[in-house]
């Protein structure tokens, strides 16, 4: 420990919390959460703690190695998370994952436009989000004591997968497979080199059209489909 002090600066009570840092670069802040009980609330910066002092507000100081002077001030607020995906188009199913300032929050979301509340879905640590249908994410953090943060979205659209099939040269009366590397597409086709729509026939591999056994010059085109989703780009 390189040092520490009685921290009430900008507080609602006038009761002090004792803050704290150490060489390894924690900070450390002992709040009383009953009459006889502390917890101990954990900052994580990465940089060895220096040096500690005040400010003419207060606020208690600390000189780290590499990231300057922090300051510990009184959030009223928690900062927003933030979510690892920007709006937009993405093949699906999408895995989305997020990112927090404030270590203790607590992260709430909703799929259907809502903002979150209190009795939102818990996003658990260590786990991201898997999106199974076009939705906005919305994502807010929470902790007792403090002001839920603003809410961070976003849009996202889901589309199938390129769908993959055998590729040229062929030898005479081959057959054409196709295929996605997710089960449930649906993947339709030309070999007149029409452009594939949800008219286009449906690929069945157990049952394969004759016209996917090439004996000439053929251009095949297919697209998987699936329902919800953008159909995937021609192949």
């Amino acid at each position: 420990v390189i040092g520490g002090d009685f921290f009430t600066a900008g507080a609602s009570s006038s009761d002090p919390v004792f803050v704290f840092g150490d060489f390894s670069g924690t900070i450390r802040v002992l709040v009383e959460s009953a009459p006889g009980e502390v917890t101990v609330q954990t900052v994580t910066t990465g940089s060895p703690m220096t040096c500690f002092g005040r400010d003419h507000d207060g606020s208690v100081l600390f000189g780290s190695w590499s990231l300057g002077i922090l300051r510990v001030s009184r959030a009223q607020t928690l900062l927003a998370p933030a979510l690892t995906k920007a709006s937009g188009i993405y093949i699906g199913p999408l895995s989305v994952g997020w990112s927090k300032t404030q270590k203790q929050a607590i992260l709430r979301y909703t799929l259907d436009g809502s903002v979150p509340d209190e009795s939102s879905s818990l996003l658990q640590e260590d786990t991201g989000l898997t999106i199974w249908q076009p939705c906005q994410v919305n994502l807010r953090a929470f902790y007792p004591g403090l002001a839920p943060s603003e809410t961070v979205s976003a849009d996202y659209q889901l589309k199938a997968q390129p769908v993959w099939m055998t590729s040229s040269p062929l030898s005479d009366y081959t057959q054409i497979d196709l295929s996605t590397y997710r089960p449930g597409m649906v993947i339709r086709y030309t070999v007149d080199n029409s452009p594939v729509n949800e008219a286009s026939p449906v690929y069945d591999p157990a049952t394969p059209s004759p016209s996917l056994f090439v004996s000439q010059p053929t251009t095949v085109r297919a697209r998987s489909y699936y329902p919800g989703w953008l159909p995937g780009d021609e192949s």
